[in-house]
């Protein structure tokens, strides 16, 4: 175990998301395996456990740790797949995700230059767990089903300092 994540269900607390202390390691749920030709990478730990429950356990999806949480151990994986084909950007319908679509688009781009980017039209103040709570399971697949292709030249420049993520050879 490299860490532990807790999420409050408190109304009044202002932080939902919790971890310890240096605890962005390792990739959850797993490392795909290497064959993995579609990736959904999802905003958080809970948004990637509810599009698992709503598209099955077969499918490839990984968590960021929030919407910045892209970390080395990401674009590591995102290299080493080599028969990697497309990732789906599945983030929460509201500014932080908006941005943080580009902002990890860039970064699967800088490491699987080749690769099919898409992004999930999740609606306004929804978030894929909220989707799997408030509507049957078939919803993750119905929104995922009208995913958009994201054109390399719709990615912003890259801000200062991203390439540091950019993994090397």
């Amino acid at each position: 175990m490299v860490s532990i994540y807790g999420r409050s269900i408190a109304k009044t607390v202002k932080s939902k998301h919790f971890y310890l202390a240096g605890g962005h390691q390792g990739l959850y749920p797993k490392y795909p395996s290497l064959n993995t030709k579609v990736l959904i990478i999802c905003e958080s730990i809970i948004d990637a456990a509810s599009v698992k429950m709503g598209l099955g356990t077969d499918c490839a999806v990984l968590a960021l740790y929030g919407t910045n949480g892209f970390t080395v151990d990401h674009g590591l994986l995102i290299k080493k797949l080599d028969s990697l084909k497309e990732v789906i950007l599945f983030f929460d319908g509201d500014a932080a995700g908006q941005a943080a679509v580009e902002r990890v688009g860039r970064l699967v781009r800088l490491n699987q230059p080749r690769v099919k980017i898409s992004r999930v039209p999740t609606p306004d103040g929804e978030d894929d767990n909220s989707m799997l709570v408030g509507h049957e399971t078939e919803i993750i697949g119905h929104l995922q089903d009208q995913r958009r292709t994201l054109e390399i030249g719709t990615l912003m420049p890259e801000p200062e300092g991203i390439c540091r993520l950019a993994v090397q050879n």
